[in-house]
């Protein structure tokens, strides 16, 4: 049996048997909630000067230039590997090599991530 007849084999028992499907922990964390600025950045109409304040609707701001200012920068969430991922993975190494089996899981988890 070749590498892709045996995990479309183990894809198809484990979605007829169920774990397929299961959850993990991880599975029901929320993104986070959008942040708030703290302060507002804009330039002050009849001048060129940048203005910083605490107000979201300066009526004296220069259309187009009222820029929110965050604290940090969004956190996006964390994106993990699929079970086909794994498999993936899995029927690309032998045991011996398992260096190489979670160099390819790093790979895979920075592509999901950071590309």
């Amino acid at each position: 049996m070749t590498k892709d007849k045996t995990l479309e084999a183990i894809i198809a028992g484990a979605k007829a048997n169920g774990s397929w499907d299961k959850k993990y922990p991880d599975d029901d964390k929320k993104a986070q909630p959008a942040q708030e600025p703290h302060s507002y950045c804009y330039v002050q109409k009849g001048t060129s000067v940048d203005i910083l304040t605490f107000d979201d609707t300066p009526e004296d701001a220069v259309e187009g230039t009222l820029y929110p200012l965050y604290t940090t920068p969004p956190q996006l969430p964390w994106v993990g590997l699929t079970d086909e991922d794994v498999m993936a993975i899995a029927f690309n190494f032998d045991a011996s090599s398992l260096s190489l089996i979670a160099k390819a899981i790093e790979a895979k988890l920075k592509e999901k991530n950071f590309d």
